[in-house]
């Protein structure tokens, strides 16, 4: 089936939006020309395009942001009303029962004064998640404060990247750093640089969307693993573990550390201002933003690089090692 001068669509896909965006509930064939329904007609239609499948978009235009909700009528949340909040309503289906991690771990080798193994370990069932996982090579001392760094790196890291994420500038330290779905290594996109139909990014997001859920929430659960790793590790003072991440994917960290309550500190490097930019949760807007949930985590939050005047309260740091530093 086709459209003049458009290329193929999948007749599942056609018949979706027909009957969610439309409302017409009638069978699809492959016999004919299909009539294409005017964009302007679609309630995805912003701008004179669709909105590139981002349905935290879509499901903000069709309910408003923020909408009163019986658990926070005449109120506002607190962190732990957050949590649930979150749990039950935007965050809804993750897995009630995890995986078991299945740690699988590499070979140890010494590089800039680190002792370093590499790890995957799984996530949701059928993904394995992977990370590069670090020690002061000195002689092993007391439970050590931990880093659990979010790699938003895509692609397999060459020169040029932003920030050479490997080099030894954690201290006493055991550094986590994890490349969550479509980072690092697991970039889904095949050539970064283009897009077709066929790419995997395109698929999964579109398998998210009929799951109910989005790539950025897929990693945020991924987050909350990675820290059920760290915390396993006996080199790990569990007690004692900051989350640090650059734009979307410091967001990402900070919801795992509402989600977690345990984190001690979470690092935003140069985060977006709002979910209206991303990271994208299904219906996350009714409830909350960036600015109000980073609020409630009150001091254990740190800022560094650009800061977002929406976020202008949170204290800022002047380097890493500042946000980082205990006190």
């Amino acid at each position: 089936m086709t459209f003049s001068g458009r290329g193929k669509i999948r007749l599942p896909v056609y018949s979706f939006f027909l009957k969610e965006f439309l409302g017409k509930d009638e069978a699809v064939t492959t016999e004919g020309e299909v009539e294409e329904p005017p964009a302007e007609t679609l309630i995805c239609f912003r701008d004179g395009l669709p909105i590139d499948e981002r349905l935290t978009s879509i499901d903000e235009t069709l309910i408003p942001p923020r909408a009163a909700s019986s658990s926070l009528k005449n109120r506002r949340p607190g962190l732990s009303d957050l949590r649930t909040i979150l749990r039950q309503e935007v965050f809804r289906y993750y897995p009630a029962r995890a995986e078991p991690l299945r740690a699988e771990w590499g070979e140890e080798s010494i590089a800039q004064g680190r002792r370093i193994k590499r790890v995957s370990f799984t996530t949701f069932e059928g993904l394995r998640a992977k990370a590069v996982y670090s020690l002061p090579a000195g002689p092993a001392g007391p439970r050590l404060p931990a880093l659990l760094l979010i790699d938003h790196r895509k692609g397999i890291p060459v020169w040029g990247n932003e920030q050479p994420l490997e080099r030894n500038q954690w201290a006493d330290r055991a550094v986590l750093t994890v490349e969550t779905l479509d980072r690092g290594s697991r970039a889904l996109e095949q050539n970064l640089r283009s897009f077709t139909d066929d790419d995997l990014l395109h698929h999964m997001k579109r398998a998210a969307m009929v799951a109910g859920t989005t790539l950025e929430s897929m990693q945020v659960y991924e987050v909350l693993r990675s820290l059920e790793l760290l915390r396993s590790l006996p080199a790990v003072d569990a007690n004692r573990i900051t989350i640090l991440g650059k734009g979307t994917d410091g967001v990402n960290g900070m919801y795992a550390a509402v989600l977690d309550g345990r984190v001690s500190r979470v690092v935003l490097h140069s985060p977006p201002a709002s979910h209206v930019q991303g990271p994208h949760y299904l219906g996350v807007l009714r409830y909350t933003d960036i600015p109000e949930t980073a609020g409630l985590l009150g001091d254990s939050v740190r800022v560094l690089g650009e800061k977002p005047d929406a976020l202008r309260s949170l204290e800022a740091c002047a380097s890493l090692q500042e946000c980082l530093n205990e006190r």
